[in-house]
């Protein structure tokens, strides 16, 4: 009976301790829990007052900066608590690189200027070229685009080496960066560019010539004859978008090359350019291409820049022999737009079979 009754006490004893512990674990991480989520709290209050102390310094200095003579006093007391707010703090200093960026590509004149003056003196373009010695290449490609967004001319050394950077983004990234901080040379990335170019840096780079001054903009045919042939094409491309008239003569010659693709570049380039002059250089090339896609531009091309009446035996001749329901297609609304816009009046009972139905189809309004 004593035995059972030590037994008991014991079992009771080490239970109550497992009970003790628990709940001695359980009260420290409810504790450490409840501490994070207060820390946290403090933490996001605090940063979160940091970042409307960054907004409202920059806007004053923005606000401010066309009058800089009268206000120099106010000016310099925000540069000095950016230094303060953001000093020791990697993550702020990055809030205020991105809030200067927002900021820059909206402003100009002195507003941008004293912008520009905080990225400068704040040195917070050394927080954006750190960026570039990282392994990770989209960190790369953020510091390259900071650096080229607040216009660091002082750095175009440190990015031009990123042209034969292992990473096709990296690399393209630096060209569009180079066409922003070379202006007097904007497609100087592309002298000895061997990448194919994408249709998104195409994008890209127009986007960023479109904001060129027209001074700046380059002379595009002076890359007509480059070994890479999608910086031939965009060339010619860039042109003709540039209404770049002295340049015909030159993409008339190019009509005719082996590359179809700068062969069908040149044409589309003639018509966007109205170039009538070459009409019958692209009415050769029709009847000498075997490639479909040019053909179809050349029919294009000549329906904007020919003579419709002298063009119009020749296309209603094509359209009843040929075989190819593109070519047919295309010159059906040839002469449906032709008809509209009352450059040649259209019978449709001068056509038969197919080619009828075709230019019934077109003419209907419910197409249009």
């Amino acid at each position: 009976m004593e035995l059972s009754t030590a037994i008991l006490t014991d079992d009771i004893f080490f239970y109550g301790c497992l009970v003790l512990i628990f709940a001695g674990l359980s009260t420290i991480i409810i504790v450490g829990i409840l501490t994070n989520r207060l820390l946290n709290k403090l933490s996001y209050k605090k940063s979160f007052k940091s970042q409307q102390i960054i907004k409202d310094c920059l806007n004053t200095i923005a606000a401010l900066a066309p009058d800089s003579e009268l206000f120099k006093a106010e000016i310099q007391e925000a540069q000095s608590i950016l230094q303060r707010v953001t000093q020791g703090s990697p993550r702020l200093a990055q809030f205020v690189i991105d809030r200067l960026i927002d900021l820059y590509k909206n402003l100009t004149g002195k507003s941008a200027r004293a912008l520009k003056d905080v990225y400068d003196n704040l040195h917070l373009y050394r927080v954006s070229k750190h960026k570039l010695m990282q392994g990770n290449y989209a960190i790369v490609i953020q510091g390259i685009q900071e650096l080229a967004e607040m216009k660091r001319h002082e750095d175009i050394e440190s990015l031009i080496g990123f042209l034969d950077h292992y990473h096709r983004l990296v690399r393209l990234e630096t060209r569009v960066a180079l066409v922003q901080l070379i202006p007097e040379d904007p497609l100087m990335c592309m002298k000895f560019m061997n990448d194919t170019l994408t249709k998104w840096e195409e994008i890209l780079i127009y986007n960023k010539l479109r904001s060129l001054s027209p001074e700046q903009i380059p002379t595009f045919k002076a890359y007509f004859s480059h070994t890479n042939s999608t910086v031939v094409c965009y060339s010619i491309n860039m042109a003709a978008r540039f209404l770049q008239y002295d340049a015909i003569d030159l993409i008339t010659r190019l009509i005719f090359h082996e590359n179809t693709a700068i062969s069908w570049q040149a044409v589309n380039a003639l018509k966007l350019l109205q170039a009538d002059q070459a009409s019958k250089y692209i009415l050769l090339l029709l009847h000498k291409t075997k490639s479909l896609k040019v053909r179809i531009e050349c029919i294009e091309c000549l329906a904007q820049i020919g003579d419709t009446q002298k063009l119009a035996p020749l296309f209603r001749k094509v359209i009843d022999e040929s075989k190819n329901p593109m070519v047919t297609k295309t010159l059906s609304k040839i002469f449906v737009d032709w008809d509209k816009s009352g450059a040649k009046k259209l019978s449709k009972s001068s056509f038969k079979g197919k080619s009828r139905l075709m230019i019934s189809h077109f003419s209907n309004p419910l197409i249009h």
